[in-house]
């Protein structure tokens, strides 16, 4: 508080008990004081309070600082008090318990130095969920004085530079102006008080403005000591008067050191996810903004409905934010969808950060080719497969349906995925009814929108062939000395089968040992096979 100040308090206790007021603030209020919880942050230190405690001035202290909290959040600013006050204990204060019963004020009212000075430098101390100090702190007061003709309105700030407290020269500077544009409001026509001769000083008393950190100022509104200002004071209509060019002279500070700059992004994209084609990505990256970001949005829509959705996005770290878009929200059309992204800073300025489209394809799969191939010994199995199977929403499964024209009785198979796009199945005879003859293989592929088609169609003739190749003859025949000793030639000749031959081996073993060595023959062609043996590999036995 000021020096003039300090000489002289009045008590008027019976004027302010015959000027008892309750604000009630109404839903508005209410939902803009709720939704207003980011962006330029204000402390109102209501002078002075709990006027519950019967200070003398805390009374009409709370009563302006209530309607000046309000004003300023309707402004799109974040709002609190410093502590709880009597008139609105709704509203969110920093400290929340009463005043210390030991202080110098016997608990009467909060100490400024130790109480009210803490909560406004060191505000996540008293409320965890608040990370960063206030932008500015407006302390509201009203004046007394011993002279009763003295009237008008005051606002104060500090000079002083508290290295001890952290206050520094940029602190007073911002302070100066914050004083200087809420004196330049109280100095518009129509308002009913008049300045003091200064208007603004420089006061190196109040614990406040000489040592809060952050940019403060004091108002002393009027004197309730003058007969005439303190009819006014006690006017609901004047009060809201002072509220507003209190407010007002706050958002001219704003305008010159808050951010008015909607945020950026370096880019917006809409991308696949997942493998069903239901959903797609809109993304936002390295969204950026000086005084931080309160919330990303996506506005979406398919070009077909022009239907818009807006969806919420999630924050990924590194300035990157992106949100899910399923297509069910949208009657699951297929087509262009319009993806639109806006980002609103803590200040509230919002901006388009970009816009970018995603394709759902509605054509179907396509593949490169089909095929039916044998498969092991015997004839009993075949290969049903599927090449380079492609579609623009991704593949959801592709299957084979298999029927012998014997029976006409249709198997479905489900294909294997290979890799590469390559499909296939195994189709056993015995499935259906072992039977022999043609059999036919459709091939479907299905994508992810459920679009289905027929991407080939072949025919396979099985025969199942259960006799064993034969030959006219094998033979052995000397060759002479090899490189490692003796050698002969096992030979076979004509090899046949209908099913035809995958090999021909030569069981070698000399009577002396009977230690049997296989060899594999080579194919000489005209059905002709044969190995070379070297006795070496028998022990070098004769015989």
């Amino acid at each position: 508080m000021k020096k003039i100040k300090k000489l002289v308090l009045m008590i008027l206790s019976v004027v302010i008990a015959l000027s008892v007021w309750t604000f009630v603030p109404s839903e508005t209020q209410v939902a803009k004081a709720a939704e207003a919880r980011d962006g330029f942050v204000v402390f109102i230190n209501p002078g002075h309070g709990p006027s519950s405690k019967g200070v003398a001035e805390a009374l009409y202290n709370e009563q302006v600082a209530v309607r000046l909290y309000h004003a300023l959040v309707s402004k799109g600013m974040t709002v609190y008090m410093t502590n709880p006050i009597s008139i609105a204990p709704e509203l969110p204060s920093i400290i929340t318990a009463p005043p210390n019963p030991n202080n110098s004020y016997g608990g009467k009212q909060y100490e400024f130095l130790t109480e009210l000075l803490p909560a406004i430098n060191t505000p996540w101390v008293f409320q965890p969920s608040i990370t960063k100090r206030p932008d500015l702190v407006v302390s509201v007061h009203h004046n007394d004085f011993k002279d009763k003709t003295v009237n008008g309105y005051e606002t104060y700030y500090s000079s002083m530079i508290t290295a001890d407290y952290g206050k520094d020269a940029t602190s007073v500077a911002r302070s100066k102006d914050l004083a200087f544009f809420i004196d330049n409001e109280f100095k518009k026509p129509g308002y009913v008080y008049q300045p003091r001769k200064p208007s603004v000083k420089d006061d190196e008393v109040n614990s406040i403005t000489s040592r809060s950190i952050v940019p403060s100022v004091l108002v002393e509104v009027a004197f309730m000591s003058n007969a005439n200002d303190l009819k006014n004071i006690k006017n609901g209509t004047v009060q809201e008067e002072t509220a507003n060019r209190i407010a007002n002279g706050v958002s001219s500070y704003r305008a010159k050191y808050g951010d008015n700059t909607p945020p950026i992004a370096k880019g917006v994209n809409a991308t696949p996810y997942g493998d069903d084609g239901k959903f797609f990505h809109a993304g936002a990256l390295q969204v950026t903004d000086a005084s931080g970001i309160a919330k990303v949005e996506f506005a979406v829509w398919n070009e077909k409905t022009g239907d818009v959705k807006w969806y919420q996005g999630n924050a990924y770290g590194g300035g990157d934010y992106g949100a899910l878009i399923n297509i069910a929200n949208h009657g699951n059309q297929t087509g262009r969808y319009y993806v639109q992204s806006y980002a609103t800073d803590r200040l509230g300025n919002q901006g388009l950060l970009g816009t970018a489209s995603y394709m759902i394809d509605s054509t179907p799969p396509a593949a490169k080719g089909v095929n039916v191939t044998p498969y092991g010994e015997g004839g009993k199995l075949f290969h049903a497969g599927a090449l380079k199977v492609t579609a623009p929403m991704g593949i959801k499964e592709v299957t084979f349906a298999v029927w012998s024209d014997k029976t006409g009785e249709v198997k479905w198979y489900k294909g294997n995925a290979y890799g590469g796009g390559d499909y296939g199945a195994l189709i056993h005879i015995s499935n259906h009814g072992n039977q022999t003859g043609r059999y036919n293989v459709w091939t479907y592929a299905t994508d992810y929108l459920n679009n289905q088609i027929l991407v080939g169609q072949l025919t396979y003739d099985v025969v199942v062939d259960t006799t064993p190749p034969t030959s006219t003859g094998s033979n052995a025949t000397d060759i002479g000395e090899g490189p490692n000793g003796l050698e002969f030639h096992a030979g076979a000749l004509n090899v046949t089968d209908p099913s035809g031959v995958a090999e021909v081996t030569f069981a070698v073993w000399s009577e002396k040992t009977g230690d049997v060595k296989w060899y594999k023959g080579s194919a000489y062609g005209g059905g002709n096979y044969g190995a070379i043996v070297n006795i070496s590999n028998h022990n070098y036995n004769g015989g």
